[in-house]
């Protein structure tokens, strides 16, 4: 079984004050339980400790990972621990938790709100949302839950939120550079990580200015994206440019599983097209493991023969291909693979800790949120 509490009990707090949504990954036993009654077994929980374990061996000094863009990867980090309930009063975990959250509040204070590694690199918006992602979440589990008092923390995700809410595109996604007024407009890559992170915001309890209108204009954005098959396009109702669909199908799926339900039209129409569309082959060009951290939640989320036989595809696979020191084995065989965005496909740079966040918040999925409301959860 896995090491690891899974429960942070801080000075005060406790699981009243968690989100019903997200209460189940805070104790062994739920956790447990939510895997065997969901597919899962405990070697899932075996295999998400030990990347943990990896995770805290690989940290640096000053509580980020990697070595470029340390933003968006600390904030994986971050959420992959957050996942299994490791908050900063964790025995095992919490030195690597709070070090992680001071790097990322610090990051936000001295930049007003804005989270990015490199300004001039027109994809910061990927890491802002992100590191919002795992702000939000860390003060909703360690502050609201747990009671834990973390300096700063609470400002750094008021002012990265509302950053991130002011910023979206005039057509409802949000686009490069955070530019309001693109002739492109956003894609709904970009769009993904900012209505999670929205979501996470709204878990907080705290109060940002026109967070309800935000998230809708989002939502109408990924609709307008989506093709009459429930395939979503990257920046339009077309497919092109390297992918088939399922991938960009399973990030508008989530957001309108998280927002809506899952009985939304967009979300069925799309969970459709992937159970019929969707691969996935840990050493083949079939192992976008981007688009299966959202599938994975998208599946779960609809239940029912969907998410049986997605289960069968996805989890195997990922348990078989964890080294035995807590990482993961390079996808594709190391060759190109079939993916809007591959660089967590290698071993060079941040791809290996890229990958191991990817495959362990995947893996996490059976505990870490309850099915959204609407879910055929048996």
């Amino acid at each position: 079984g896995g090491g690891g509490g899974g429960a942070g009990w801080g000075a005060g707090g406790g699981l009243g004050n968690t989100p019903t949504a997200m209460k189940k990954r805070c104790s062994k036993a739920d956790r447990l339980q939510r895997l065997t009654s969901s597919g899962g077994t405990e070697k899932c929980e075996d295999a998400v400790v030990a990347t943990l374990r990896w995770l805290k061996e690989e940290q640096n000094e000053d509580g980020s990972w990697c070595g470029q863009k340390q933003i968006g990867m600390t904030g994986l980090g971050l959420l992959t621990f957050l996942g299994h309930c490791e908050t900063a009063g964790s025995e095992e975990f919490g030195e690597t938790v709070l070090a992680a959250i001071t790097f990322l509040v610090d990051k936000a204070m001295k930049n007003n709100g804005k989270l990015g590694s490199d300004f001039k690199d027109n994809h910061w918006c990927y890491e802002h949302s992100i590191a919002v992602y795992a702000l939000a979440e860390a003060y909703t589990l360690c502050i609201k839950s747990f009671g834990e008092n973390i300096n700063q923390l609470e400002d750094a995700v008021m002012a990265s939120g509302q950053f991130l809410i002011n910023s979206q595109h005039q057509g409802g996604g949000w686009d490069y550079a955070y530019s309001e007024d693109s002739a492109r407009g956003g894609d709904v890559s970009i769009v993904g990580w900012h209505l999670q992170a929205l979501k996470a915001c709204k878990y907080t309890g705290l109060d940002f200015a026109n967070l309800t209108r935000c998230y809708k204009k989002g939502l109408d954005y990924v609709e307008r994206c989506q093709l009459a098959s429930g395939a979503i396009g990257y920046s339009g109702p077309n497919i092109g440019g390297g992918s088939d669909g399922t991938t960009l199908a399973a990030v508008g799926a989530l957001c309108f599983q998280i927002w809506k339900s899952s009985a939304s039209k967009v979300a069925r129409k799309a969970v459709r097209f992937m159970d019929k569309e969707m691969k996935f082959d840990w050493n083949t060009a079939d192992s976008d493991l981007y688009g299966h951290y959202y599938a994975v939640q998208c599946m779960i989320n609809n239940g029912g023969p969907e998410w049986e036989r997605y289960n069968k595809l996805f989890r195997d696979q990922v348990l078989n291909n964890q080294h035995k020191d807590g990482y993961y084995k390079v996808v594709g065989g190391g060759n190109k693979i079939n993916a809007v965005a591959g660089s967590f496909a290698g071993d060079g740079g941040y791809g290996r800790h890229y990958r191991a966040c990817l495959a362990t918040l995947m893996l996490e999925s059976y505990y870490r949120f309850l099915p959204a409301t609407g879910a055929k959860t048996n």
